[in-house]
């Protein structure tokens, strides 16, 4: 049974209480060594995607109820707004992780890991187009090897 105060969470309106939780960040990118050079260069990438693995719970009477509710949470699809009461406030994440497990002596308890991944709503994906030019190219090809 946990003993340190709970931070009240919620994910898409299911609610849980978190016990610990790890942030974790940092930058992308890639570090290069050059022959006959003796310092290697570090190519800075930005800033990587935050991820937040929690240790929670599902509490009292109706903690199967619950539990099933923090899970058809993680497994709907897309990102939505997480909410740790004293911790990290609101992100934007997707529910990378979920596993929920019981046992007979801690009764009324579902003990919950979950791992979200953030994400950035206000950026769009990354666009698909034509190469029109190549098209043309490649017709033009077509068209002399026709001839």
């Amino acid at each position: 049974m946990p003993t340190a105060p709970l931070c009240r969470a919620s994910f898409r309106g299911a609610e849980f209480w978190v016990e610990t939780a790890s942030l974790a960040s940092g930058r992308r990118g890639e570090q290069h060594e050059f022959q006959l050079r003796d310092e290697p260069f570090w190519e800075d990438l930005g800033r990587k995607g935050r991820s937040l693995k929690l240790t929670g719970y599902t509490l009292g009477p109706r903690h199967r109820e619950a539990r099933d509710a923090v899970r058809k949470a993680c497994e709907a699809p897309g990102a939505a707004t997480l909410r740790i009461d004293g911790f990290a406030g609101e992100m934007r994440v997707g529910c990378r992780a979920f596993s929920g497990s019981e046992s007979a002596q801690e009764g009324g308890l579902t003990k919950l890991e979950l791992e979200f991944l953030e994400d950035a709503a206000d950026k769009p994906a990354p666009a698909v187009r034509k190469d029109t030019s190549k098209a043309v190219l490649d017709g033009a090809d077509a068209a002399r090897a026709r001839l």
